[in-house]
Formats: C-alpha cells, sequence, structure tokens
C-alpha cells in the first residue's frame, strides 16, 4: 500500500512539473489555471508558484554559476526545480526526498541536467535552512 501512495505523489510532481512547464513555454496558464491538477497537494504547490514565482527565479539565479541565469537552464529541468523549490517551502517535505523525486524527474526530462538539478536543490535547502536558522522571518515568501 505504501508503494502506490508513493507512485500518487510522484505522479502528482509530474503533473505539478507539467503545469509549471506549460505555464513557462506559455505564460497563458494563469493563478486560476489549476482545473488539470486534481488534488490539494497540486493545487497548493501551483498557486504558490504563481504567487512567488520571480523570487524563485531569482533563487535559482542566485545559485547558478557566474555568467549562468534561468533563460540558460532546459525549461524541463527549470520546472522540476521550481515545483521542488515551491513544495518545499509549501509544505516541508524531507530534503531527501525531494532531492530524489527531482533527481528522477531531471534523469526522465532532462538526461545529464540531473547533476545540476541535484546540486541546486542542495544547495538551496542549504541556504533556506541556514537563512531560517538565522533569521526565522527571512525566507517567508508569505508577506
Amino acid at each position: 500500500m505504501g508503494e502506490t501512495k508513493k507512485l500518487s505523489r510522484h505522479r502528482k510532481r509530474i503533473s505539478i512539473c507539467e503545469a509549471i512547464y506549460s505555464n513557462l513555454v506559455l505564460s497563458s496558464l494563469n493563478s486560476n489555471s489549476t482545473k488539470y491538477l486534481e488534488s490539494g497537494f497540486e493545487r497548493k504547490i501551483y498557486q504558490r508558484y504563481i504567487e512567488q514565482k520571480e523570487i524563485y527565479l531569482s533563487e535559482i539565479n542566485q545559485l547558478l554559476k557566474s555568467g549562468w541565469d534561468v533563460d540558460r537552464l532546459n525549461l524541463s529541468i527549470l520546472a522540476v526545480l521550481l515545483a521542488i523549490f515551491t513544495e518545499y517551502e509549501v509544505f516541508k517535505t524531507a530534503p531527501a526526498v525531494l532531492i530524489h523525486q527531482a533527481v528522477e524527474l531531471a534523469k526522465k526530462y532532462g538526461e545529464d541536467d540531473y547533476k545540476l538539478v541535484h546540486a541546486l536543490l542542495d544547495n538551496y535547502l542549504k541556504k533556506f535552512n541556514n537563512q531560517k536558522n538565522n533569521n526565522p522571518k527571512s525566507l517567508s515568501h508569505n508577506n
């Protein structure tokens, strides 16, 4: 039974990545376009992504090497990063689970980009936790 739940959550992450990818490519999905996201888990993540998209993009830019920005990333990989960053903020899912799921999604959608996803996500989680520990209100995107 645990395997069924795990697959279900994995499938939900795929749906979120697809919605975010569509938003990145088409820019035609608005914050109310969640009809294809079936669960509250998916809708909460997508809604927060819409609200905080520019903040997340800025955070990803800060994590990239000098001379790189999000415009150079494969959009599928960017969608995975945005989905995982948002899920962590909304649900505080265990970092090990998020890294594993992000790497699996990146392998599916981005060939060797899974290494980049792992590094960026690991650095983001460390930065998020360090800032939260130093100043509990510093990374609150709920303003």
